[in-house]
């Protein structure tokens, strides 16, 4: 993306990208960043778990994901763009082994849906969209 806007190179000159929240005229970036700010912020809604290892086993799912997605898109988009068959079948093949790993460690965890909207839920939208 080369048209940055000025409001995002001011809110997040280190790394110049999305997302970033404003709270009270502070900009806070990263997408685990903003997470953990949410849920310490509003404590009366709490997107983390209370009990301590199942936070940090949040917390690690979370990391997980966000950094598999991208071990996923790289396959993801062989697949679909791919010009020869072989290719596109090994792309196919790359990212459902991504995707079996990620359903395989994280089944039935309950870091998604509890009775309110989950902490890992909220942070790999992108994964979800794009697998559906």
């Amino acid at each position: 993306m080369f048209n940055k806007s000025p409001a995002l190179l001011n809110y997040n000159p280190v790394h110049k990208k999305i997302p970033v929240l404003v709270h009270n005229g502070k900009p806070i970036a990263e997408s685990l960043v903003i997470m953990e700010y949410i849920d310490e912020t509003w404590k009366h809604n709490p997107i983390l778990p209370a009990d301590p290892f199942e936070k940090a086993m949040a917390r690690f799912w979370a990391k997980f994901i966000d950094d598999k997605f991208w071990a996923i898109w790289p396959a993801a988009k062989k697949a679909m763009i791919s010009g020869g068959e072989k290719e596109r079948e090994e792309g196919i093949e790359e990212a459902q082994q991504h995707l079996k790993a990620l359903d395989t460690q994280l089944k039935e965890k309950k870091f998604f849906w509890v009775e309110r909207l989950g902490f890992v839920l909220l942070l790999p939208k992108r994964l979800w969209e794009w697998r559906s």
